[in-house]
């Protein structure tokens, strides 16, 4: 389960029943762990449910958003017992959160959910920006928001970053350039894309407490966005090739480093 500005990633069904608090955990449950039972082969960590924290599911206020976290806990550890458990926090800067009665500040929420101890083995922070996402935002603000995380008692990733590589930056703004009211022109390309990727990954991994990073979204979706590594077409962008430098950079001994450079 996942919420944004939004409600996702849930069966319109499962959506529906929203009003019945007994049958939507019901349909909750059942989703989370017929996920899990499917993927159980393949991974062994879990997302069970992401943006709890968000005001999209401020209706249901945030004792019931604890207990929502807690089923989709428990009906992932119901598939696979031996399964690692990330709750996802998005929203860092807390644009989603915007005051609303019934939502909460993402660190708050963390924290409230490691205090009811329901057994997450890590959180992940989410920063998407751009169309349809948080605005964007200066890397110093960004490296900002992640520090907060220091010290929260769970292991850190910086579970999906990413922004689009199309677009005027007029909704949600762009990061090193002016939003455009220029027919054709576009504030978000892909070398601003591969650039922004690049450097918010070195900020996450030169985070001691940050145990790993990954981008969003795999591929474009037409019409909807424009943030993956892969165009609409399943090519691959520049930001592909220089996240997969800096990976190889961060891997190599220093020592070998210092040999292929002599």
């Amino acid at each position: 389960a996942s919420g944004g500005d939004a409600p996702s990633a849930l069966p319109d069904h499962v959506l529906a029943a929203r009003g019945d608090s007994r049958r939507f955990r019901e349909l909750v449950w059942n989703h989370a762990r017929r996920m899990a039972e499917h993927y159980q082969r393949a991974a062994n960590l879990f997302i069970p449910i992401g943006g709890a924290n968000t005001a999209a599911w401020r209706e249901e206020g945030i004792d019931r958003m604890v207990e929502l976290v807690r089923t989709t806990a428990v009906a992932v550890r119901d598939a696979k017992r031996g399964a690692k458990l990330v709750l996802d926090i998005h929203s860092p800067g807390a644009e989603a959160w915007k005051g609303a009665k019934g939502a909460a500040w993402p660190i708050a929420f963390l924290q409230r959910i490691v205090g009811e101890a329901i057994g997450f083995d890590a959180a992940s922070v989410r920063f998407e920006q751009g169309p349809s996402r948080d605005p964007a935002r200066e890397l110093l603000t960004t490296a900002m928001l992640l520090d907060q995380y220091i010290g929260r008692e769970l292991p850190i990733f910086v579970g999906g970053f990413g922004v689009p590589s199309a677009g005027d930056g007029i909704e949600r703004g762009a990061w090193r350039a002016a939003p455009s009211t220029a027919l054709g022109a576009a504030a978000w390309t892909e070398d601003s894309q591969a650039s922004w990727g690049v450097s918010m990954l070195r900020i996450a991994l030169s985070r001691p407490f940050v145990e790993g990073a990954w981008w969003a979204n795999l591929q474009d979706v037409p019409g909807e966005r424009a943030d993956g590594l892969l165009d609409a077409a399943g090519r691959p962008k520049a930001l592909l090739n220089r996240l997969l430098s800096v990976r190889k950079q961060i891997s190599t001994p220093l020592g070998a480093a210092a040999a292929e450079g002599a």
